[in-house]
């Protein structure tokens, strides 16, 4: 594409995670493979994209190169000789690229120097010298005002965290719960949306493989909520850990009733949702 004309941008990260990059979703003696959406550091990544939006807009407002010199001929324009990178250390310059620009500097100097009459004499002597061609000097180019820099956003990254509980052994949200995803809907609409997270949760009550389905209808009503307020369904990600994250412990001898109820803590949905706002 470069060869091409075509201009083009490539970001690059210089630090790779050869556990979750490159590799297929699986989990393989206890560790997890693959890129899963929880492993992204968002906050991260909206500042280094941030950071790629201002350096893409400083190269499209760079200036373009000198067009008022003649392309060809004599007076031609061409850009001066540079030493190698090699003549070069960072904040100082070598002896021999010093010794390069004092010799084209000293040559300049002599050439510039050089008395009209020096050509004149040799061709009153012998005619072994001609006059150097003169030729109409290019006309000033006409002045180009510097565009004007244009501001770019920043935008200010933040995330929102939630929850939301639930009976036992349901998946429906209760009245408290509906009106805190209404709240949260609204601060969603007023932001530039990058995701929402929605993780589900059950007390340890009843099998596991039972569990991790709830967990997930749990996750899904969260959406399903959110969704009918307007959030973008494909910005909502959703996952169930089953009992594998009990946020609360009970005591063993606790009645089955008096069991549930303690456990009521572990009966959620983790919500996260993630955006920016310009200023």
């Amino acid at each position: 594409m470069l060869a091409a004309g075509y201009p083009a941008v490539r970001f690059t990260e210089a630090i790779e995670n050869y556990t979750h990059e490159h590799q297929d979703v699986r989990t393989e003696n206890g560790i997890q493979y693959g890129d899963r959406l929880k492993f992204i550091d968002f906050p991260y990544l909206a500042k280094v994209t941030a950071l790629n939006a201002v350096t893409m807009a400083a190269l499209a407002m760079a200036p373009m190169p000198p067009a008022c010199a003649p392309r060809s001929g004599a007076g031609a324009w061409a850009p001066a000789a540079r030493a190698s990178s090699a003549e070069f250390t960072i904040g100082t310059m070598t002896p021999t690229a010093s010794s390069k620009l004092a010799s084209r500097n000293a040559v300049a100097s002599s050439s510039s120097a050089a008395p009209a009459s020096s050509w004149r004499a040799a061709a009153d002597a012998g005619g072994r010298a001609a006059a150097p061609a003169r030729h109409p000097a290019a006309p000033a180019p006409k002045p180009v005002p510097a565009p004007m820099p244009v501001p770019v956003p920043v935008p200010q990254q933040f995330t929102l965290k939630s929850d939301a509980l639930f009976d036992f052994d349901k998946s429906v949200l209760t009245p408290a719960d509906t009106a805190k995803l209404d709240d949260l809907a609204s601060k969603i609409s007023a932001m530039n949306l990058e995701v929402v997270i929605a993780i589900g949760h059950t007390d340890p009550l009843g099998s596991s493989a039972y569990n991790q389905k709830l967990s997930v209808r749990r996750a899904d009503s969260v959406k399903s909520l959110l969704v009918s307020k307007g959030v973008d369904a494909n910005r909502i990600y959703t996952e169930g850990k089953g009992e594998s994250q009990q946020v609360k412990a009970c005591p063993k001898n606790l009645s089955r009733p008096a069991m549930i109820k303690c456990l009521a803590p572990n009966r959620r949905v983790e919500i996260e949702v993630v955006g920016t706002q310009s200023n």
